[in-house]
């Protein structure tokens, strides 16, 4: 299951505290294949949470595709963006 929460629109000032960040919720399902990825954002900044059972992915492989989620979020992130100019 993947889940993105998208961008969490709350506000970062309250009254006397600050809040700096929020983490995405990590949730298992009760039956089946319970590997869950959920994403957020707040305040610029993505979460992204894995979950996984170790009866359908063994901690070897979850950690392989945790790097690999990593890694090509990097690429995409270090790539530089192109800006389209609208001519009439």
């Amino acid at each position: 299951m993947f889940s993105n929460l998208g961008k969490i629109d709350i506000p970062h000032q309250y009254q006397h505290f600050e809040v700096e960040s929020i983490f995405s919720p990590s949730v298992m399902g009760p039956l089946g294949n319970t590997t869950t990825m959920i994403v957020s954002t707040y305040r610029n900044q993505m979460d992204f949470t894995f979950v996984a059972s170790e009866g359908y992915v063994p901690f070897v492989e979850a950690e392989a595709i945790k790097e690999k989620m990593i890694s090509i979020l990097k690429s995409q992130v270090e790539q530089p963006v192109e800006i389209l100019n609208a001519t009439a």
